[in-house]
């Protein structure tokens, strides 16, 4: 039986590959590399290339969506075959229905596991990873596009007291990257919206995840949105409810405990507005 394994990269950097990614892309008849939605940052294509000693092929997104799932594993029938995607390919990016059809069709599917920003993100800042809410993606607003879905996701957990993990948009033909302090603006509209003050709101400020350079600052939403950081690419956290071991984790980061308590109380505020509206 041939196999197709989706092998992930971890997060785009050398000190995040796997051994196990670099010995699967190794023994596959033909590699690809999936890389519309998360690029290699720290780790050029031919260096990967160089160590699988092999050429990847390089797959846009209609090449692994709709009726390009089909011509894919029609291609990569008889054959054993890799597809690589940075961070997990299972996570952030998803490939679930690619993964259903290929054992529909009797593949052996192979699943190498890939460092994840997701808990990336909160094993840096400290915060419990079981108290997370549904992450979200902010994107950036154009013309009369402004959509605010991703905030009412992150009202609706801080009312629980969960934490929100926000990926950041990325427009990679552009190379350009929202960084923490958009972000931050973006979501700080959307609190001043509910009659609260972004002053009085924590944020996490995450770049370079899995580097030697990755970085994490805890301050006021306000405050954030000010900070100037080019290291992408970048998230950001929302925290929700903290225990004592979050509130200690938090003042490494630069959190000043007044701030800690009146996050708390702007957190017991949004869940009081929430359950007033319909």
């Amino acid at each position: 039986m041939t196999w197709l394994a989706f092998v992930g990269l971890g997060l785009a950097f050398r000190e995040s590959l796997t051994n196990a990614a670099v010995e699967t892309l190794r023994s596959a008849d033909a590699a690809y590399f999936e890389g519309y939605t998360s690029p290699l940052l720290g780790l050029e294509l031919q260096e990967l290339e160089s160590l699988i000693g092999k050429k990847l092929m390089v797959l846009e997104r209609n090449e692994l969506e709709g009726k390009g799932i089909t011509k894919f594993l029609d291609s990569a029938a008889g054959r054993n075959v890799a597809l690589a995607t940075a961070g997990d390919p299972f996570i952030a990016t998803t490939h679930i229905s690619l993964r259903n059809d290929a054992k529909a069709r009797g593949f052996d599917v192979i699943y190498i596991p890939g460092v994840s920003a997701y808990t990336t993100a909160f094993s840096l800042s400290g915060l419990q990873i079981y108290k997370a809410g549904p992450p979200a993606t902010i994107v950036t607003p154009s013309g009369l596009y402004h959509p605010t879905s991703q905030f009412s996701k992150a009202f609706r957990n801080l009312a629980q007291g969960l934490h929100t993990l926000f990926f950041l948009d990325i427009d990679l033909p552009h190379r350009k990257f929202m960084t923490f302090s958009e972000g931050a603006e973006l979501f700080g509209k959307a609190i001043h919206a509910k009659g609260l003050l972004a002053s009085e709101v924590l944020g996490i400020g995450l770049s370079r995840l899995g580097s030697r350079e990755q970085l994490a600052v805890c301050e006021s939403v306000e405050r954030l949105s000010d900070l100037r950081n080019n290291m992408v690419p970048h998230s950001l956290i929302i925290p929700g409810y903290l225990d004592d071991i979050e509130r200690r984790a938090l003042i490494f980061l630069g959190a000043e405990p007044r701030l800690i308590e009146s996050h708390e109380k702007s957190i017991r505020a949004i869940s009081s507005k929430l359950h007033l509206e319909p």
